[in-house]
């Protein structure tokens, strides 16, 4: 228990005291109504970093960052996406192109941890 809830994971997790799955082969309605249950949660958390992948594109892309800014880092977008939204912000009209074969992301030269601009 994480808090007072479990978290969820799909099939390819083993169901674990911690970690709430879904059932292989229902075999009862009250195993069906889980999996409806347990699928339509998921499906609104897997909405939501979606959401957030699309505001903060930095997040889809990998941060090669140590672990506790990573952290620190996505708590902070989720911030300033729900602010975002308290204060009815447009969602970006932008759309990204990466090209990873020449080591340009969006613009902009990638070398080590730094990006250059050109």
């Amino acid at each position: 228990m994480y808090g007072a809830g479990y978290p969820l994971g799909d099939r390819a997790y083993a169901c674990k005291k911690y970690l709430l799955t879904p059932f292989i082969n229902p075999r009862n309605r009250a195993e069906e109504a889980y999996n409806a249950s347990h699928k339509g949660t998921r499906n609104t958390v897997e909405r939501c970093f979606g959401d957030l992948k699309r505001r903060f594109p930095v997040l889809s892309m990998g941060l090669r960052l140590k672990m506790k800014t990573t952290m620190m880092t996505i708590v902070a977008c989720a911030i300033l996406h729900n602010q975002a939204i308290i204060f009815k912000d447009d969602w970006p009209d932008y759309h990204l192109e990466i090209e990873e074969d020449d080591g340009v992301i969006g613009g902009e030269h990638v070398e080590g941890n730094f990006a250059v601009s050109f």
